[in-house]
């Protein structure tokens, strides 16, 4: 955003002429109305306004004529632009507005303000690099003064958020030595004063953390006359009192019982772990992500002796799907911490500071999408956390480096043993070919196998083995949302947008499962970039496999539930 701007008005005021070089705004008064008008960029100023601004209370006897030559010879140093023009409302500079390093500092902080963590680092980083010194550097007038108060004020505001930032991405040993130094510029910032005191609490400072506690209320009293505010008293009294440990967290579900196989996959999660400490599951509905991931965390528990968090986000279920706020106060009834503070960044920031140096498992089961599920990363690298979704969730893997596994049906021989598991192997044995029927049409999904073995208490492998072939869904179904596949199909459907729904459902309208990325873009009537790009959400999302060179796949079951679904 950087790489346009010409005019420079945070330092020396500057800027760039015919051919790339500084172009000579003249001597400082000339180069004063120069910058007044950038500031107010695109919007015209009386003249009488300018002439404030410019000189304040010592404007010359004739500052109208003063300003009109200043201005003529500003156009002739600036030739290529921008236009210096006079209208109804004023003088008026024309120029784009990210041209100006003021305006791009100002809308990096706006997208700083709405972007995460990792982003907003980024984004500040850029803003902070175009001060070049003191804004307007050689001009004076009370306007300018007042205006540069405003500029350092939120400079000083913008790294007071970066300093946050990064204390909760656990950067608190290299911020200190920046934290010390701009403590002792401002003494009496409180916000400033609770970041130094953090940092050296988590760098095992405790005694100088309380030591610049103290030095901050003395300074308060002595010189304000007043008390610590209530959020530097809260930091004291919680990050300062003596830590205790005695809970050890325990949230994760029994193993599951009828877990059978996937012994790669399980290798592979457990290398993943070790290798990135950051690690997603991801895979359609009733793939068994959330089996995998139990059973993995129920074998590996005496590598956290920290403990164990686990929460379920419901992000494709029928309960309502957790905010980041509900999610993150769970962990900390979890840790138990029960004065946790009301604001989500707070309690964020309590939940990864409990965290930072635990030896802990963190599994977030049922993610909806990276903006849910980003702030509850602990961070760090004491603990780990494994999380499961239907989606791929990119942005959690661009973003957060979080490594994405996914986890794919279950082989035949794996379905085989899950079934035999269930209803033993004589039962198998006695109907071979409607065993590999079911097999086949169940499409190695754990649950679908799951619900086969339990209606199979009632109907016999042969008639299920039918009903599969000849209403899959409706043998899917045991009349319960978590054990029937039309609904667990449904809750995927739902979290779709509306092109990509649409487009889903028009590509069920063929009459086979499979199908070219021709065909996709006459169904949608759409050309190929735009088709490619609805493919990859659903790609996504886990409801259309790419398969050889521009051929895609629904599976049968996602099939047959669109084609329910548009029959109601």
């Amino acid at each position: 955003m950087t790489m346009g701007v010409r005019f420079r008005l945070l330092g020396t005021i500057e800027a760039q002429g015919d051919g790339g070089g500084r172009a000579d705004l003249g001597p400082a008064m000339r180069r004063a109305v120069f910058a007044a008008l950038l500031v107010h960029a695109n919007r015209p100023i009386l003249p009488d306004v300018l002439a404030e601004q410019v000189w304040g209370p010592h404007r010359p006897a004739r500052a109208q004529d003063t300003l009109r030559s200043y201005l003529s010879r500003l156009r002739a140093a600036l030739p290529d632009g921008p236009a210096i023009e006079r209208d109804s409302g004023g003088y008026v500079v024309r120029v784009p507005p990210l041209e100006v390093d003021l305006h791009v500092f100002h809308e990096l902080l706006r997208y700083a303000s709405e972007a995460d963590d990792k982003d907003a680092l980024r984004l500040r980083a850029t803003a902070f690099e175009l001060w070049r010194g003191t804004p307007f550097s050689g001009v004076e007038s009370p306007w300018f003064d007042g205006l540069r108060q405003s500029l350092t004020a939120e400079l000083h505001a913008a790294r007071l958020d970066d300093h946050d930032a990064r204390l909760r991405d656990q950067q608190h040993a290299q911020l200190l030595p920046q934290l010390r130094l701009m403590a002792e510029a401002h003494p009496l910032d409180e916000r400033l004063a609770g970041q130094l005191i953090l940092a050296l609490h988590r760098c095992g400072r405790q005694a100088d953390a309380v030591q610049r506690y103290d030095l901050v209320r003395t300074r308060l009293v002595d010189e304000l006359g007043v008390d610590p505010s209530a959020e530097l008293r809260e930091i004291r009294q919680r990050l300062l009192r003596p830590p205790t440990r005695s809970h050890t967290p325990s949230q994760l579900p029994d193993a599951p019982r009828a877990f059978t196989g996937r012994s790669a996959e399980l290798g592979t999660i457990a290398e993943a772990m070790y290798q990135h400490g950051q690690v997603m599951l991801t895979g359609p509905g009733g793939v068994g992500k959330t089996w995998l991931a139990v059973q993995w965390a129920n074998a590996h528990r005496g590598q956290f002796p920290d403990g164990i968090l686990y929460v379920n986000l419901h992000g494709f279920d029928d309960s309502p799907t957790l905010t980041t706020l509900q999610a993150v106060s769970l962990l900390l009834e979890g840790l138990r911490e029960d004065h946790a503070p009301a604001s989500l960044d707070a309690k964020i920031a309590l939940y990864r500071d409990a965290v930072a140096d635990r030896r802990m498992l963190v599994v977030l089961d049922n993610a909806r999408d990276s903006s849910q599920v980003a702030p509850l990363l602990p961070g760090g690298t004491a603990s780990v956390v494994l999380l499961t979704s239907r989606n791929r969730l990119p942005g959690l893997v661009t973003t957060q480096g979080v490594l994405s596994v996914d986890v794919r049906p279950m082989s035949a021989a794996d379905s085989r043993a899950l079934l035999a598991r269930h209803l033993g192997h004589a039962a198998l044995a006695a109907d071979p070919a409607a065993v590999d029927a079911l097999i086949e049409h169940c499409r190695g999904l754990p649950l679908a196998l799951s619900i086969i073995a339990a209606r199979a208490a009632e109907y016999s492998l042969p008639a299920l083995a039918a009903e599969m072939l000849a209403a899959p869904l409706d043998a899917l179904d045991l009349g319960e949302q978590s054990a029937d596949m039309r609904a667990v199909l449904a809750c995927t459907f739902e979290s779709l947008d509306q092109d990509s729904l649409a487009a889903l459902t028009a590509f069920a309208s063929w009459p086979a499962t499979e199908f070219s990325l021709g065909t996709a873009c006459a169904l949608l009537g759409e050309t190929p970039p735009r088709v490619r790009r609805k493919l990859r959400h659903l790609e996504n999302s886990h409801l259309v496999l790419q398969g050889t060179a521009d051929r895609y796949l629904l599976d049968p079951l996602v099939w047959h539930a669109l084609h329910a679904k548009a029959s109601t």
